[in-house]
This record gives structure tokens, C-alpha cells and sequence, in this order.
């Protein structure tokens, strides 16, 4: 199962991972400095992860702190902070998130938060690159030259904006009549490795995401240096998932599907694309890369009746489960889709890969894909309850459809990356949320265990996952790690340091997934003692934090910071749950237990959700620079 990851996170280091320079373990960014005495004077408390509490009475307004304080945060004339997004949330509290661009140029991972109530800003966090001394943006390589070098490094015959069809297909997918799959390649300063943000570990680049479709299908995002044309890094974009539960003991349920009427008889059938309570999903069978990502090509799944037989169950329940995963998000969070925006979901089913996955390419295609296992190579030692057909083990359960669904979520609510420890973090995510879909369909028949009712009594169980005691099964080993458990605590036993698996995403996942049990339930860990506030109360906290909290480059310091600002908005400064939330994090090994020092975020609890707008800081300007 683990196949692709040892390929790309090869393919990966293979460029940039040896080659780029250590960052500098001494560097503190300028506004945590000590020494800062502008920031020290308008701040409650600066948190070493970046996180900078302020005074309200400082009375800083929206907008402002990068410009009249520009220099406090080590910015040059040469710097920009672009707002990138705004949204108020049901709670009055609006969260703006800028993005950094130096001399025009994107500067990937550098992100900052600001949020605010009532138009002053409480508490800002994020990362800044600092070049004291600047640096010369302009590339060596033009964009054109720079796609040529990425296409030779493929070596494909066809490309997929070089086949009409394959467009035409891709117009039709989009809802677009201008769509193409033509690549246009962002030259920004990047940081592949997500190493610290500092000038030494970025490069200046082209970035592409790139489809082959001939003679084989490949998907590469891909990064050129713009001064010299070296590969820096290339890796598939795609989100594989690790463990399974293949349990399908889910007896009849009613499906939402649609009827396609034709002018001819037998084109009037029932096919799996959702026409109730806002859902968007559309079901197709098939193998995205066989098919080369034309999701037209897909085969349909239909019945001349909406009653649909067994033999349809690999295909229709993958169907029901992203439609359960649909519903958790809208009916738990008011979240509708993977951007809110209630936008079409493509979903192919009975895929030959051997795994489930999200991903997407170039001109903006999302999708998700689910699997199957071939019971043979399992070497299944005892009956096994999972949906098998003709020996096959389809991967298409409710709980790994909401964990695939949640990648969706993430890459569009936070943008968090998918290597090293920000990916970590977005597994644990999608093992969070996949665990509450099934929770969500099936309140009285869930567990803390992903993978266990397909793979239990079998030689491949270790492909299951613990969340509430991640180190208590055994992991996919990798070519420098055996397979041991995921580790309980960050940088404690068992977390990975290597290159594989992406810098270990499906390993050290575990602390946060730890911290999520600890935080629902209570329990002990690391000698600390956690009091639970339940389930539904820590999942309010992860969704809060992971959609105005969580940024690209976000690690685990990071996680804590944002599930602590998220109980103090949910729940209140000193609050039972903002201090049972400090200790879990301190239990899985991050930070300090709760200390009683209460940040005061004061006025109404519930707000207007519309901007005060007579406030005399509130103020509606825009860029920075």
C-alpha cells in the first residue's frame, strides 16, 4: 500500500533534500524578539511558536500591523502583505489571512493570521520571510523555457492539453467552455522541504502541475529553478490514505441518487449523482489513471430501477459514504462541500489502485478515488466480514470516505501541506474526521480503530491505526523504519525522522490523534492527567482551529496554539475546555500544562457576524506594503 509514497517522497529528496542548506537552529523572527519593544509593548504574551497575543488596549485596528508596524516584523520596503482571505465566523469574530509576496513574487509558506473582534485585533500568528539584504526575483529562465525542462523531465509523448478530446472531456468536467489543462507556471520563492522561513532554504522557482497522458499516465507537481533550470523537487499531489476499515456489515440504506431521462428508452436510467438536501456527488466507476483522469470516461453505475442490487455495492457504497461525509460537514459544520461552495464532487469507484486517495491536476480537477485489495496477496488467514468480491477487498467504507473527503476540506479551509509535519498534521486530520463521519452515520457502532474489522486476525493488520493508543499497533514498515507503532507523543518514541513516506505523514500522525481521544474521553499520558469535555466539544475545537487557525506551513506548536484559541472563542478564556485542551497538548508532549494566566478576550460572546462598521477603528483598506 505504501508503494507511491516510497516512489515520490524519492523522487523528492532525490533533488532538494540533500541539496538545499540546514537552517539555522539560532534564528528567532524579529517580532518574538525580547529586544522588540514595539511589539512587547502592544502584546499580552509572545508565544515561541509564533503566536502574539495583544493588548486591547494597544487598540490595534484591522489592517494595521503591516503598516504602521511593518518593521517590527522584520519587512522591507520590498515586502507585501496581500489579504488572502476574510471570514466572519457565527461567533463575531472575523479572521483575516494575508500572504506575503517579495517584489511581486509569492513567497511560498509565508502566511499571517490576524483575528479580530469588534475591529480590534486580539492575536496574530504566522511565519515571515526576512531578507534583510534582499535578493534579486528576477528569473534566469522564462516561464516557457522552464515548462520545456519539466516536460523533458517527463518524458511523455502527449501531454493532456496536446489531446483536443482529453480537453474537450476536461471543459465538460470543469462546467467551463474556456477550461484547459494547459499548465501556467507561478514563479514564486519556495520552500520545498518546509524547512524554517528563513532566505537560505528558499529558492527561487517555476511551478507546474503537470499531466502526461501518453504512453503513460502521470501526474507530477513540479518545481524548476528559475536560475538555473535544475529539477528541485517532483512529486505526485495526491493524498493517499493509509489504513482501512473495510467493514460493511451496513445492511440496506437508502442512497441519493438521480434519474437521466433521454429521448430514447435506454437512456432513461437511475445513475449514482445526488439530487437531495444540497448534496453535490458524482459517482463513476473506474480507474483514474487507466482512464487518464477523464472523469467522462468513467463508466456509469446504473439500474433501470432505483432498487439497486449487491452487485452494484462496491460502486454504490462509496457512493453513500461520501454522501455521509457530505452530510457530517453540512449538517455538523455548515460546511457544504470541500470549499463551501457546494461545487460538484467526482468520485470513481472500483478503482484497481490499492489504496483510496485525494487528488487533483493541473487546471484545478479535484477528485477522489477508491481502491481495491486483492485478497490473495493479503494472504487473509480468517474469515473476513469486509465487502469481497471474487476475491477482492473493496476499500470504499464510510469512515475511509470521510478521511479522503476531509483532505478536501483541509487543502481548502487551511491549505495545510501534505509532507513532513504539516502532513502529519493533515492525516491526523483526516483520521479525526473520518472517525466522526462514521460516528456521524453509525452513533452506536463506532471505535477508536481504523482498519481493524477488514484487517483483524490477518498479516497486513498493520494496517490499522490507533487513535486512542497510536503506539499499540504495528505500523507499514518502511526501508529505514521497522514496523513498530506510531509514536503517542511529538519527538517522543517511535516518531520518525526519515525521508520516507513523505517525511512520515501516516506515522507521526499519532500525537495529535492521541490528543484527540485524551481530549474527548480523559485519560493519562505522559504522566498527565486530561479531563474529557466529550467528543462533540473537542470536534468543534479541531474544525474551529483547522478553518481560521491552521496555515500551509502549520506544525505540531502550531496545532496546539490554534486548538487553544479555538476552546477560548468556543468556550471562554479560563474555561473548563480551554484548560483541558492545554493539558492534553502538554500530554502528547507539546507545551506546558495550563498555567492560569487567562488572556482576556472581552466584550459579547455572540456578535453581529456584520462589521461594526461605525467602530472608529474600522476602516475597509486593503494591501500592505
Amino acid at each position: 500500500m505504501k508503494t507511491q509514497h516510497v516512489l515520490f517522497a524519492l523522487i523528492f529528496f532525490l533533488f532538494c533534500g540533500f541539496g538545499s542548506p540546514i537552517h539555522s537552529q539560532s534564528f528567532v523572527p524579529t517580532a518574538l524578539r525580547e529586544d522588540n519593544q514595539v511589539i512587547r509593548n502592544m502584546a499580552r504574551e509572545v508565544n515561541p511558536a509564533g503566536w502574539i497575543y495583544l493588548k486591547q488596549s494597544a487598540r490595534i485596528g484591522e489592517f494595521e500591523l503591516f503598516s504602521t508596524y511593518k518593521e517590527a516584523f522584520g519587512l522591507a520596503d520590498n515586502d507585501v502583505l496581500m489579504l488572502k482571505r476574510s471570514q466572519t465566523d457565527e461567533y463575531g469574530y472575523t479572521h483575516n489571512r494575508y500572504q506575503q509576496y517579495y517584489k511581486d513574487v509569492r513567497v511560498e509558506g509565508a502566511e499571517y493570521d490576524e483575528h479580530i473582534l469588534e475591529c480590534i485585533v486580539l492575536w496574530v500568528h504566522g511565519k515571515l520571510l526576512e531578507q534583510p539584504g534582499g535578493r534579486d526575483v528576477t528569473p534566469a529562465l522564462s516561464e516557457s523555457a522552464a515548462l520545456l525542462v519539466a516536460m523533458n523531465y517527463m518524458n511523455a509523448d502527449t501531454f493532456s492539453w496536446q489531446d483536443p478530446s482529453w480537453e474537450a472531456d476536461f471543459r465538460y468536467t470543469m462546467e467551463d467552455s474556456n477550461a484547459t489543462s494547459y499548465p501556467t507556471g507561478e514563479l514564486v520563492l519556495a520552500n520545498v522541504n518546509l524547512e524554517k522561513v528563513i532566505p537560505e532554504n528558499y529558492y527561487l522557482a517555476w511551478k507546474f502541475i503537470i499531466l502526461a497522458i501518453a504512453p503513460e499516465t502521470v501526474n507530477l507537481e513540479i518545481y524548476i529553478n528559475a536560475e538555473n533550470g535544475a529539477i528541485i523537487s517532483a512529486r505526485d499531489p495526491s493524498q493517499d490514505n493509509g489504513p482501512a476499515d473495510l467493514l460493511f456489515n451496513y445492511g440496506e440504506q437508502n442512497i441519493d441518487t438521480r434519474f437521466h431521462w433521454g429521448p430514447f428508452p435506454w437512456n432513461n436510467y437511475f445513475h449514482l449523482r445526488t439530487d437531495n438536501e444540497g448534496r453535490n456527488v458524482y459517482t463513476k466507476r473506474g480507474t483514474a489513471q487507466t482512464e487518464r483522469f477523464r472523469f467522462p470516461k468513467a463508466k456509469e453505475v446504473w439500474e433501470l430501477s432505483d432498487d439497486w442490487p449487491v452487485d452494484d455495492a462496491q460502486y454504490t457504497t462509496v457512493h453513500w459514504g461520501i454522501s455521509q461525509a457530505w452530510d457530517y460537514f453540512d449538517q455538523v459544520h455548515n460546511r457544504q462541500g470541500w470549499n463551501d461552495d457546494a461545487n460538484q464532487i467526482h468520485v470513481w469507484s472500483g478503482s484497481n489502485i490499492p489504496n483510496a486517495r485525494y487528488g487533483r491536476t493541473n487546471g484545478g480537477y479535484e477528485f477522489m478515488e477508491f481502491g481495491e485489495l486483492d485478497q490473495q496477496d493479503l494472504q487473509i488467514i480468517t474469515m473476513n466480514p469486509g465487502l469481497i468480491f471474487n476475491g477482492i477487498i473493496e476499500i470504499a467504507s464510510v469512515d475511509i470516505a470521510g478521511h479522503e473527503f476531509a483532505h478536501g476540506v483541509t487543502r481548502h479551509a487551511s491549505g495545510l501541506a501534505g509532507i513532513n509535519e504539516p502532513g502529519a498534521l493533515n492525516e491526523s486530520f483526516s483520521d479525526i474526521f473520518g472517525l466522526m463521519v462514521e460516528r456521524f452515520t453509525f452513533p452506536g457502532n463506532w471505535d477508536w480503530i481504523a482498519g481493524e474489522d477488514a484487517f483483524a486476525g490477518t498479516p497486513a493488520d498493520i494496517a490499522q491505526r490507533s487513535l486512542i493508543d497510536p503506539g499499540a499497533i504495528p505500523s507499514i514498515p518502511l526501508p529505514d523504519r521497522p514496523s513498530i507503532g506510531l509514536p503517542n507523543v511529538f519527538m517522543g518514541p517511535r516518531w520518525y525522522f526519515g525521508l520516507f513516506d513523505g517525511g512520515g505523514v501516516h506515522v507521526n500522525c499519532g500525537p495529535q490523534n492521541r490528543w484527540f481521544n485524551l481530549l474527548s474521553t480523559g485519560g493519562v499520558e505522559n504522566g498527565i492527567i486530561v479531563q474529557g469535555i466529550g467528543i462533540e466539544n473537542t470536534a468543534r475545537i479541531v474544525y474551529f482551529s483547522l478553518t481560521t487557525q491552521i496555515q500551509n506551513m502549520s506544525i505540531y506548536p502550531d496545532a496546539r496554539a490554534g486548538a487553544i484559541a479555538a476552546a477560548r472563542v468556543l468556550f471562554g478564556d479560563c474555561s473548563f475546555e480551554t484548560i483541558q485542551t492545554t493539558n492534553a497538548w502538554s500530554a502528547v508532549g507539546v507545551g506546558n500544562i495550563f498555567g492560569g494566566n487567562c488572556l482576556e478576550i472581552s466584550g459579547p460572546f455572540v456578535v453581529s457576524v456584520r462589521r461594526t462598521t461605525s467602530h472608529p477603528l474600522c476602516e475597509e483598506t486593503g494591501n500592505f506594503s
